[in-house]
């Protein structure tokens, strides 16, 4: 597996690179006829080495057969997993989607169950309606992590825990079990207002600045020696990762995450009549496309849509 020096660079760096096409290749084309029908075909191309197997891939990607996925082998010789389902109207779209899943934790696929491990998941949708020009369509796939930032947010309360039981061995339980809650609190409200993804820097001074106010609070509430700055900068150099152990931990028992890094999604869609609005690029008459790093959910859920107008 690709490393980096820091994890959360190596996030940023692999989301500038998948635009070039991710090691684990996701192809979708979908085609929506006049009638609201249509046809959704999904391949996925997986880098299978000796850091996945094909059996480990099944434990990250969920590709199953009774869910009309089948395995074949492409005209480069390599192991793919194809899926083709129809949708007979508009109604149909929304169970076409659940089709590009990645399970965070390597047992995700062993527990098998829709709202088991945390992990990426897919939805469709197809909407319809009628201006003074025509009928419109409106194409929508959202992607999104469920659980995943907790999954994260825990793993980087534990190291600072531990970061700080290192740096200060005779500190009280009942006050490292204090700055802990405070770390794991404020981590999770820095989150929901700065991608950490994009700006590491911004978020670890965000984050400090919440910090600082309340373990100074509690240094002085229990009169321990300790300077609360030191704390703090023990808290940024958690998200800073300086000593590579977020990107271990990850790599170790978030697989699923450690091989989104380097996942992407080309999706294709062909829509009847005229584009009207879309947050993709027109390659054609009525077909758009995006390229999408599949950790790029990570943050922010990210809505892929396009509409289109038949003219009467």
């Amino acid at each position: 597996m690709k490393s980096a020096q820091q994890v959360w660079r190596l996030l940023a760096i692999a989301l500038s690179l998948v635009v070039q096409g991710g090691c684990h290749q996701y192809r979708a084309i979908v085609e929506i006829r006049p009638d609201g029908s249509g046809t959704r075909t999904v391949t996925l191309t997986p880098q299978l080495d000796e850091e996945l197997s094909e059996l480990g891939l099944h434990q990250i990607f969920r590709v199953p057969p009774d869910e009309n996925w089948e395995r074949f082998v492409d005209e480069d010789g390599d192991v793919a997993f194809r899926c083709i389902r129809e949708a007979s109207g508009p109604d149909d779209w929304a169970a076409l989607g659940d089709d590009i899943r990645i399970f965070s934790r390597g047992d995700g696929g062993a527990a098998d169950t829709r709202k088991g491990s945390a992990g990426l998941r897919n939805v469709v949708s197809l909407e319809t309606g009628r201006t003074d020009e025509g009928r419109t369509f409106t194409y929508r796939e959202r992607l999104r992590w469920e659980g995943l930032k907790e999954d994260l947010i825990a793993v980087m309360t534990a190291v600072y825990e531990a970061r700080v039981h290192e740096a200060l061995p005779v500190l009280p339980d009942v006050c490292i079990a204090e700055l802990r809650g405070l770390f794991r609190g404020h981590l999770s409200q820095t989150w929901e207002r700065v991608y950490l993804t994009e700006d590491e820097d911004l978020f670890i001074d965000t984050l400090s600045r919440a910090l600082l106010p309340d373990v100074e609070e509690l240094v002085e509430r229990r009169n321990v020696d300790v300077e609360p700055e030191m704390l703090v900068a023990l808290a940024g150099a958690v998200v800073d990762d300086d000593d590579n152990q977020l990107e271990s931990i990850v790599e170790r028992d978030l697989m699923g995450v450690a091989h989104a890094v380097f996942a992407s999604l080309r999706l294709i869609v062909i829509m009847p009549g005229e584009i009207i609005d879309t947050n993709g690029a027109i390659d054609g008459d009525g077909e758009v496309s995006w390229n999408v790093g599949l950790l790029e959910p990570l943050d922010k859920h990210v809505e892929l849509v396009v509409r289109s107008l038949v003219r009467d």
